[in-house]
């Protein structure tokens, strides 16, 4: 019964399908990023910077951008979709008991689920006009906040949005612009940001936490504090494509765990999709697992714009073809100069925080078994940060 409401809820309809859109325009992305080591990124945060763009593109250059995203596949008012999703992912919260000492009773309250953040802000240079369709669609889809900067202070300019970053993010990402990126034919400054806090439904004990090694791509084993726990979790096992999968929980969200077997790294990797993911989810079963799972902390962030042209968005960085008319009617035009993404998360017995910026310059221009099931992940892993309502890839 509670998945048919769920399913019949008018929001989850309109969200569910972007969500997709997304998932599988990130993890298009993911097979284009330039590797350097770990890569760590937010399909979601670069969606909602581009999706804040395509709102204001028009004729060939919204649709390139929407076939890139997956948008014309999703349906429905472009903004309208991306608010829908934004308001189904923040709105989650659950009811718990707690203990009122005023009236030595229990009392029922509602908690958040999780910190979910996430943020839009519009930076724009002081007096350049802002088209109100634009300002009002993000405004009421996004929830923007929009503010007038003198790029010809960068220095002052680019504190601004360095601090309102931080505060996004909760100080995990503090400089994303830099004096330098600023010049005088900067005309906006997109941001989008994601901060997520999340306990795990189960967490780990610190005292079984031990060194451990990690079987690294180079062959060299690294040693690594492994986190272990044996619990119920749901978990999935293909030999044919030679890896398995387990969905460790908080509330409302899950970390999906793919661990391809010994020497299967890339060509699982090769596989990953939104088809692959959706089959892990689905053929997940319960059972007893004895999980060591590292603990860790990842960084990474580079321009975008060579990637995203792989996937097809050019006409946003070309002067001569752009079409950005949505968004302003000034005579000189406006061409995107650069996207920046950045992002980090740390995890840990206790849960994960994960944060995620992109800037976008805009220019002039089952069975229980008897033992618990052994998964230890000590080689080279993928792991998603997933919804579990809306199926959306954080």
């Amino acid at each position: 019964m509670t998945n048919r409401k769920r399913n019949a809820d008018p929001d989850l309809a309109v969200a569910r399908p972007l969500a997709e859109a997304l998932n599988a325009f990130g993890l298009g992305l993911y097979h284009v990023l330039p590797r350097r080591g770990n890569c760590f990124f937010s399909p979601l945060s670069i969606g909602g910077a581009l999706g804040a763009l395509v709102v204001g593109a028009r004729g060939d250059t919204a649709r390139e951008l929407e076939v890139a995203l997956r948008l014309r596949e999703s349906g429905g008012d472009r903004a309208a979709r991306f608010g829908a999703l934004l308001e189904m992912m923040l709105r989650r919260r659950r009811k718990d008991w707690e203990w009122d000492e005023e009236r030595n009773e229990s009392v029922e309250v509602e908690r958040d689920d999780f910190v979910l953040r996430l943020a839009t802000g519009l930076f724009a240079q002081q007096g350049y006009p802002l088209l109100a369709p634009y300002r009002d669609d993000l405004q009421a889809q996004f929830h923007a906040d929009l503010r007038s900067l003198d790029f010809a202070q960068p220095e002052g300019a680019a504190s601004i949005i360095n601090q309102w970053v931080a505060e996004q993010t909760e100080g995990m990402i503090r400089g994303i612009v830099s004096p330098a990126s600023l010049h005088e034919l900067t005309r906006f400054v997109l941001v989008n940001a994601v901060y997520f806090l999340a306990q795990w439904k189960e967490q780990f004990s610190e005292s079984s936490t031990s060194p451990q090694p990690f079987h690294a791509l180079s062959g060299d084993d690294i040693e690594v504090p492994m986190m272990h726990q044996t619990t119920e979790l749901g978990h999935m096992r293909d030999d044919r494509l030679g890896f398995e999968a387990v969905a460790i929980p908080y509330q409302a969200m899950s970390m999906i765990v793919i661990l391809p077997g010994t020497g299967q790294f890339a060509a699982v990797e090769r596989l990953i999709d939104t088809d692959l993911v959706e089959r892990v989810v689905s053929e997940l079963r319960i059972r007893l697992i004895a999980l060591g799972l590292p603990k860790f902390e990842l960084d990474w962030g580079g321009e975008l714009g060579e990637a995203l042209g792989a996937l097809g968005i050019k006409r946003v960085f070309d002067s001569n073809e752009v079409d950005l008319s949505g968004i302003s009617d000034h005579p000189e035009g406006l061409f995107v100069s650069e996207i920046v993404h950045q992002a980090r998360v740390r995890v840990d017995e206790y849960g994960t925080e994960a944060a995620a910026v992109t800037a976008v310059w805009l220019a002039g221009l089952a069975e229980m078994p008897q033992e618990p099931y052994p998964m230890v992940v000590d080689r080279p892993f993928l792991f998603l940060i997933r919804d579990d309502l809306t199926g959306a890839i954080l």
